[in-house]
């Protein structure tokens, strides 16, 4: 018999695991553009899992001048959203630099950037409700209560008198907005949780790593005491034997002596 809860499992762990995959780079690219423009977007697939790359190959596949990529990434290293490092052409004799995505900062820049939209429809989501408002049926003005009445309910641009704006309306579609954002925010967070506990294995490894090493280089230099104590062991045998050989010959020399 089949397994087909195991299967329905890894198919289910397969599917959100590309969920996150694809979200992850629609997410990169919402804030590479809107810190540094649309073309920007583009260096995501070049520089996303890649560590640090050439930035001559970077231009290259991404068709752009050497200039228009640097304009590109010193803004995204402005809000440190990329890093570099650099290394000298030992043929040219100049440095080239290398630059790497910093994923995780960039995701938690971009929540940080919904959190503020969510604050500001949440703040006009409770204006909406509470006060009303007046718009042009002609689409020319929308104005509060007061403007309103200081206009004498008719529009600035063409004279028509102002109707009341339906605030369900508009309410349902700051929900909405509200809705999606909320959504949004918790798929990048688990993104965040990902990375963290990707991060926590990583350490963990480094930790049993380091704890490795430490472990060898005291067995590596409990070896080297040994050894060493092993030398000056035979190196004192053999001074002791040379004395007592010294003893035994001037013994005998004293005993050729008295005869």
């Amino acid at each position: 018999m089949k397994d087909t809860k195991g299967t329905a499992l890894k198919t289910s762990k397969s599917e959100q695991a590309g969920r996150l995959k694809q979200i992850e780079e629609e997410a990169l690219r919402e804030i590479v553009s809107k810190v540094a423009g649309k073309s920007a977007a583009e260096l995501v697939p070049i520089l996303k899992d890649k560590g640090h790359v050439d930035e001559f190959k970077i231009a290259g596949k991404a068709k752009i001048t050497i200039n228009e990529l640097r304009n590109i990434l010193y803004k995204l290293h402005h809000h440190d959203l990329v890093s570099s490092i650099r290394k000298k052409d030992n043929k040219k004799g100049w440095f080239i630099y290398f630059w790497s995505l910093n994923v995780e900062r960039a995701i938690r820049s971009l929540i940080r950037e919904y959190s503020k939209e969510f604050e500001s429809q949440t703040s006009l989501l409770d204006s909406r409700t509470k006060k009303n408002y007046y718009i042009c049926p002609k689409g020319h003005t929308e104005l509060s209560e007061e403007s309103s009445l200081e206009q004498n309910f008719e529009c600035i641009e063409c004279g028509e008198l102002l109707v009341l704006k339906d605030r369900e309306i508009e309410q349902r579609k700051i929900n909405k907005t509200i809705d999606t954002i909320q959504e949004r925010v918790n798929l990048l967070r688990e993104l965040v949780h990902k990375y963290e506990a990707a991060n926590k294995i990583a350490f963990e490894k480094d930790i049993i790593k380091v704890a490795k090493e430490k472990k060898e280089a005291r067995a590596a230099a409990k070896k080297v005491r040994v050894r060493v104590a092993k030398r000056e062991e035979a190196k004192l045998a053999r001074v002791k034997a040379k004395a007592k050989a010294k003893r035994g010959e001037r013994k005998a020399h004293k005993k050729g002596m008295k005869r």
